[in-house]
């Protein structure tokens, strides 16, 4: 059996005042996190949008322990008809599962949201839809 499916993940809120302290732990997933989409954040922009308060930082460990195993910012995005909880980044390997993605729901309800987007690279997606999510939207973009 792979090791990520007999592991045991909890995700935990990171508060706000408490993400300069962590953030030498949560920089090297940031940092991968934010090579896929290169120009829509840098590590330092999560990191000063999370210590503000606009995004939120959950952090992926290993039951029982403070082993960091990943990290995604959330920001909250409020529409006329529901409450976004938009993943703008994830980082690490193994963290997304039913049961992690369960905890997530849970903490994202906890927070007011009604729903969870992301934007996603095909891969990610195709993880995502296995918990459940569906496509909604297809982004395109140009540069002007």
């Amino acid at each position: 059996m792979p090791e990520n499916k007999a592991l045991k993940i909890e995700l935990q809120y990171v508060p706000k005042e408490q993400v300069q302290r962590v953030w030498g732990l949560l920089s090297p997933f940031f940092a991968r996190a934010v090579e896929v989409e290169p120009g829509d954040y840098t590590v330092d922009q999560l990191r000063m949008l999370a210590a503000s308060g606009a995004h939120t930082i959950i952090v992926a460990v290993r039951a029982g322990t403070k082993d960091v195993l990943g990290a995604m910012a959330i920001e909250f995005l409020d529409r006329p008809n529901a409450r976004i909880a938009f993943v703008v980044a994830t980082a690490g390997k193994g963290i997304i599962n039913a049961e992690t993605y369960a905890q997530l729901a849970d903490m994202m309800r906890s927070c007011g949201a009604t729903r969870i987007q992301c934007a996603a690279q095909e891969a990610m997606a195709r993880l995502y839809r296995r918990h459940g999510m569906v496509k909604r939207y297809t982004i395109i973009e140009s540069i002007i």
